[in-house]
């Protein structure tokens, strides 16, 4: 995911499409993390996710025209990747600084498992992308502990022994904030219609016709003394 928005930071989003970039980056980050995957079980899985509405989608990606086309797809996205990247792929997440704040705080389960959810939504932003991961999971410890009502370190500007300063650590959780909020707009049902209010519609009584004073009727205007040469 980071390697999907470090690329649509420098990429157009109309000119290279997302589903090939999302697979490739996926094959990419298997290979950057040693955990290698083989490239036909990306390519299969990642077709039938893209057309899962098509039931021939299935059997189509095993004929060999079609396999290899798609796979050349791939491989382009992910030559587009390095290329866009620098062949950069050191890629450090918030997970391990986490790990090691949540231990040398003493950080409850609970406390514990709030931070690390923190972390897999931060994943999904460009908040990777804006602060270092040391900063993040800092931060993330303070958001955790604030919605858990929990004490967290033996000082009350703990956060000062991770390098992060009082300044920072506010700017990024004002970020995390807008983030949450955000989704949780995004996740709400929509308001329900207003309730049907049946009109009544009073007959009105009958109005007296009233006669205007006139000097002239509507069709008996002295009309001769406009019709001058020049006018008409």
């Amino acid at each position: 995911m980071v390697m999907c928005h470090r690329f649509y930071m420098r990429q157009s989003h109309a000119k290279n499409d997302w589903q090939t970039i999302a697979t490739a980056s996926l094959f990419l980050a298997c290979k950057a993390e040693d955990e290698p995957c083989q490239l036909s079980s990306v390519v299969v899985a990642s077709y039938e996710i893209i057309y899962e509405w098509d039931p021939s989608a299935s059997i189509r990606i095993h004929q060999t025209e079609c396999y290899h086309e798609f796979k050349e797809i791939i491989l382009a996205g992910e030559s587009l990747l390095l290329s866009t990247s620098a062949f950069h792929l050191d890629i450090e997440l918030p997970y391990r600084p986490l790990a090691a704040a949540l231990n040398r705080l003493n950080a409850w389960p609970d406390l514990a498992t709030a931070a690390w959810n923190f972390v897999h939504d931060w994943i999904r932003t460009t908040l990777c992308l804006q602060y270092k991961p040391h900063v993040i999971a800092t931060a993330t410890v303070h958001l955790a502990a604030t919605f858990q009502n929990a004490k967290v370190g033996s000082r009350r500007d703990w956060w000062l022994e991770f390098g992060v300063t009082t300044k920072l650590l506010k700017e990024v959780i004002q970020e995390m904030c807008t983030l949450i909020e955000v989704d949780r707009r995004r996740n709400m049902p929509p308001p329900p219609p207003p309730p049907r209010r049946e009109l009544t519609w009073a007959i009105p009584a009958a109005v007296k016709p009233v006669h205007m004073a006139r000097a002239y009727p509507f069709h008996s205007y002295p009309l001769q003394s406009y019709r001058q040469a020049g006018i008409w």
